[in-house]
């Protein structure tokens, strides 16, 4: 279902992370805890990929594509943020240019943090 969000027709879901970005900052962010940063991971991770399926039936709405573009950036910094503080979540944010050996591996999966799964 879409609705009218600044003259444009953005999806529901969309238009609640565009209300929630208004509300919360990267600064907030490295403060925050594990579960935290990996639900904000989830919901702009979300937004990008819903972004992206409107991008396809409207390629030419400018803010949508801005929308994007700052979202793209927010989830590559919240990215960076938790291989920092935790390890990396994808291959992308896994820099290993100073071990001897490939270290991702050992590593706690996010779901094994909380035990029972080692």
């Amino acid at each position: 279902m879409l609705c009218t969000f600044g003259g444009k027709h953005f999806p529901r879901s969309v238009q609640t992370v565009l209300r929630k970005e208004g509300r919360k900052t990267m600064n907030r962010m490295q403060n925050s805890s594990r579960e935290v940063l990996l639900k904000r991971i989830n919901e702009v991770s979300f937004a990008v990929s819903d972004i992206l399926l409107f991008l396809d039936t409207h390629p030419d709405c400018q803010e949508a594509l801005a929308f994007y573009q700052k979202n793209v950036a927010i989830r590559k910094e919240a990215l960076a943020e938790y291989a920092r503080l935790y390890g990396p979540l994808t291959i992308d944010t896994a820099d290993d240019t100073c071990s001897r050996s490939w270290e991702w591996v050992q590593q706690p999966f996010p779901w094994e943090v909380k035990g029972g799964c080692r």
